[in-house]
């Protein structure tokens, strides 16, 4: 009888921990876990469902993307196609959700280009202007000798 009773509490031992695993990996889900998917635990998420899910969906985007700009800045449009900030207006211009009612100004500094153009750690190797420091006029913005839309002189 003593061996049945160790097999037993073994059993229920083990059961417990098993629950217990199944229970941490719901609440961990996939970011934790990558091997095992959210959907496979029955969650969706880190934290769960997201009330507001439908109404996010159903609300416009802030960012609306190049081709919103080139029905009114075709010519700039089309600048941007052929030079290297090929990105799009949002980028420096903000979000054009409510333009042309808003005004899309951008910060005119050199700080404001520095933020792509000076060396970073992740790009170590990759500077647009190795000597940002002494560039041109360091106490002038950028766009008194580069337009912004066409960087290049011509």
């Amino acid at each position: 009888m003593k061996h049945v009773t160790r097999a037993l509490l073994l059993f229920v031992f083990i059961v417990l921990v098993f629950i217990s695993a199944i229970f941490t990996l719901r609440a961990l889900g996939e970011e934790y876990y990558p091997g095992i998917p959210d959907s496979l635990l029955g969650i969706k998420g880190l934290y769960g469902y997201d009330r507001n899910e439908k109404e996010i969906i159903r609300n416009e985007p802030d960012f609306l993307g190049k081709e919103y700009c080139k029905n009114c800045h075709g010519e700039i449009y089309e600048k941007s196609l052929k030079g290297k900030h090929n990105f799009e207006c949002e980028t420096c211009h903000g979000a054009g959700k409510g333009h042309p009612d808003k005004d899309l100004s951008v910060e005119n500094t050199r700080e404001f280009c520095l933020n792509c153009h000076k060396p970073v750690i992740a790009r170590p190797d990759f500077s647009l202007v190795y000597d940002w420091e002494t560039h041109g006029y360091p106490d002038k913005p950028c766009t008194v000798c580069h337009d912004a839309h066409y960087p290049w002189f011509g």
